[in-house]
């Protein structure tokens, strides 16, 4: 029989396996556990902080323009009869693309897509208006947009482009896909985007605002198999294709840094 020890005063203490082991297990398990998932989460924290990347971006309003689109349009005034083509369709040079009332057709000026179509049967025509869009798709399209002067020095040619365009929303399409291309050595008013563009100046004042900015030419990213022929950070984009005009939000990638380098910058 084994004797309990002496305390030294006098009353031997009497340990039982269990007691030892409940000591022994002081922690409980969850809180092992859950010290060893903050243990990773740490490590997992520095290493994205030393490897990862933080990006940068300016967001400026844009404008789409169609590089290869020429109008069909009227000579005289005139009627619409019928409609011959469908927005997407291919076309060729000389093609029947809109009959007239009384006789006579609308061609196609160039092979491409049709684009845009303005008009329908019944319409009424007046010499100069515009029926249609051909594209020719081996020209890349554009977005043209104002960086305002204050961020002079943060956009530059060679960076990357997201767009968010209005007729294809981002959240269901994603964000179109270009680069800088070009961009001025000085400010531009909307007077001087006008005359560059060929637009009228309230339009490019409503699109891409007031005030004078550099202007930043953007190309697209060329993607055959998508229906707009441009690349989309979602799958294939939009199942129609992108119109001259319409308005494009602009977010250009100024810098990408390490995500301890923000901290300690700051």
């Amino acid at each position: 029989m084994t004797t309990p020890p002496d305390t030294g005063l006098g009353h031997p203490i009497s340990q039982s396996a269990d007691s030892i082991d409940r000591v022994v297990r002081l922690a409980p398990k969850w809180a092992v556990c859950a010290l060893g998932a903050c243990s990773l989460l740490v490590v997992s924290i520095i290493i994205w902080a030393i490897t990862g990347t933080v990006t940068s971006s300016v967001s400026v309003s844009g404008l789409y323009l169609e590089a290869g689109a020429l109008r069909v349009q009227t000579t005289k005034d005139a009627t619409v009869d019928r409609v011959l083509v469908t927005l997407g369709e291919s076309v060729t040079t000389g093609q029947d693309v809109v009959s007239l009332e009384g006789g006579g057709f609308l061609t196609s000026p160039q092979s491409g897509m049709v684009t845009s179509i303005l008009v329908s049967a019944g319409s009424i025509m007046i010499a100069g208006k515009i029926a249609l869009r051909v594209t020719d798709l081996s020209q890349l399209d554009t977005v043209v947009a104002l960086v305002p002067a204050g961020m002079t020095g943060t956009a530059a040619v060679g960076l990357p482009v997201r767009m968010s365009v209005s007729s294809a929303p981002s959240g269901q399409y994603g964000y179109l896909l270009g680069t800088v291309t070009e961009i001025s050595s000085d400010p531009y008013t909307t007077a001087e985007v006008s005359e560059k563009l060929g637009l009228q100046q309230e339009v490019v004042a409503s699109l891409l605002g007031s005030e004078p900015g550099f202007l930043a030419i953007v190309t697209l990213d060329s993607e055959p198999s998508t229906v707009s022929q441009y690349r989309w950070s979602i799958g294939q984009g939009p199942p129609f294709p992108i119109t001259q005009g319409v308005p494009i939000a602009v977010e250009i990638d100024v810098s990408e840094q390490r995500p301890i380098q923000v901290v300690f910058s700051g």
